[in-house]
């Protein structure tokens, strides 16, 4: 047997050059671009995706309620032409306040060119879930603006709402914003799902099953094989006792102050398909529906007070912000509760809504910290005390142009004088252009004499002086105390 001779190259980098211009997305077979499809076009269910660290309404503190990221959406249907407009392009929220956590990311790879849009749009419409959160909203939806040949792609569809009847009032027509779309017309949703083809699997509230199920037995009848779930969303918030509660107000601008006070239960029990029942020698009739439905009605009463017992306390109380979460759901690590009903009966719950778990507010803490004192080695000073110095500067600024006394100044301070900065101003760098004060005089006297105007400003600046050395010096010393607690205390592992 002859030998073998390995030979190795000395310089690999003298052979292999590197590839010039762009690469091109078609030059990979294409088991590789369907897994890169895959990879950017396929997201779980809206339900599942939670709000992003930066966002408003992430909950970095424990007793601070998040609302869930899928819920806070704004819609208004538009039937000439027919359209579905969120959030009003900002018009009820502020642009800081808006959240856009679980919109699809990866939309923009369908425009890239048609090779990719004929190979990833199939992908799309098939292998992921679409939300709706109204009955309105989905016949809207794929009657009018989903293309046919995409509509019949489509195989997995749910209506998830926070209002039991199934009118959330978050959902609107565009003929009268002031009220919500009114109640869904459940038999025109049946007829719309049998329009879609390809539907192997549904979630839907127990109302549309409860109003309309010779519509249900007939899209049954037609698809045997259709995975259907009664999903339902229980509300609890403190100050209504209410079954069918929701946030007050008609749309979402009017319930900014309540989102942070309301929790949501998801219950779920799933309806046997028309093969099951067929293969178990009964036949369905409509009358399997209905006594469902009644059943399953019951079952969220039940259900609402098994956690009105054990998931929350002092709920009959009348102050508003007086119940607290018991230890069984008391962070969203804790959000999987199975509940006993009694009678040999359970159900598996998911509440949404829940603070943050203490791991994860004290890492939000540290993460906080590192940033504070980032700021610091980049400023001199915390970001409280820059604000604070910031609105001294501006108010001695205000005071100075409008020549007013000390008196008047003192006065201004502190009951007419506040300013706001743009949503597009950072904190670290307020400069006059982009702040907006908001001054109220029309309480104050008549400006007097130049003289003692001055006399009062300079009083006013000399005390402001001190004021700023004092917080200097607390700083000082508090960063004294910390070196040295730190140096005392070796386990540091709580912060993380």
């Amino acid at each position: 047997m002859s030998a073998l001779t390995l030979n190795i190259r000395p310089t690999p980098g003298k052979y292999i050059q590197p590839r010039k211009g762009l690469f091109c997305l078609g030059q990979l077979p294409l088991d590789i671009r369907y897994l890169i499809y895959e990879f950017i076009l396929i997201e779980p269910k809206r339900r599942g995706i939670e709000h992003k660290s930066d966002c408003f309404w992430h909950s970095d503190r424990l007793r601070l309620l998040e609302p869930p990221a899928f819920l806070l959406k704004d819609i208004v249907i538009s039937e000439e032409p027919h359209r579905l407009i969120w959030d009003l392009d900002g018009y009820y929220w502020p642009g800081s306040t808006m959240c856009r956590c679980d919109q699809r990311k990866g939309l923009g790879l369908l425009l890239t060119n048609r090779q990719v849009h004929a190979e990833a749009a199939p992908l799309f419409w098939s292998q992921n879930n679409f939300s709706f959160l109204s009955g309105h909203e989905a016949i809207a939806a794929l009657n009018h603006l989903v293309r046919p040949r995409y509509r019949d792609l489509i195989s997995s569809i749910t209506v998830l709402s926070a209002d039991q009847r199934g009118t959330p009032c978050n959902v609107r027509f565009a003929s009268d914003t002031t009220q919500g779309c009114g109640p869904v017309p459940w038999d025109s949703f049946w007829q719309t799902m049998i329009r879609c083809r390809n539907l192997k699997a549904i979630e839907v509230p127990t109302v549309a099953l409860e109003t309309c199920p010779d519509g249900f037995h007939q899209l049954a009848t037609e698809k045997p094989a259709l995975n259907t779930n009664l999903v339902d969303l229980i509300p609890f918030r403190k100050w209504e006792d209410n079954l069918f509660s929701y946030p007050a107000g008609t749309h979402l601008e009017e319930c900014y102050d309540h989102k942070h006070d309301i929790i949501y239960a998801e219950t779920s029990s799933r309806l046997p398909t028309v093969q099951e029942l067929r293969s178990s020698g009964e036949e369905p009739c409509i009358d399997i529906w209905k006594t469902r439905a009644r059943e399953r009605k019951n079952l969220l009463r039940r259900t609402r007070e098994v956690i009105k017992e054990t998931c929350l306390r002092n709920f009959d109380e009348q102050h508003n912000y007086q119940w607290r979460l018991r230890p069984i759901i008391d962070s969203k690590e804790t959000r999987f509760v199975r509940l006993d009903l009694g009678e040999g009966i359970y159900s598996s719950v998911k509440f949404y809504g829940l603070p943050a778990s203490l791991k994860e507010a004290r890492q939000l803490a540290w993460k906080e910290h590192l940033k504070d004192e980032k700021f610091k080695k980049l400023k001199g000073m915390y970001p409280s005390h820059h604000e604070s110095k910031m609105w001294h500067r501006w108010f001695r600024e205000v005071v100075e142009e409008e020549g007013l006394t000390e008196e008047e100044g003192a006065e201004l301070r502190l009951t007419g004088y506040y300013y706001t900065v743009s949503d597009d101003a950072e904190t670290a760098n307020i400069e006059p252009p982009h702040t907006q004060p908001k001054i109220d005089l029309s309480h104050l006297h008549g400006i007097t004499e130049p003289r003692r105007a001055n006399r009062g400003i300079l009083w006013f600046k000399r005390t402001t002086a001190r004021f700023d050395a004092e917080k200097r010096r607390k700083e000082k010393k508090r960063d004294l105390e910390m070196i040295c607690r730190e140096s005392l205390d070796d386990d540091d592992d709580d912060w993380y």
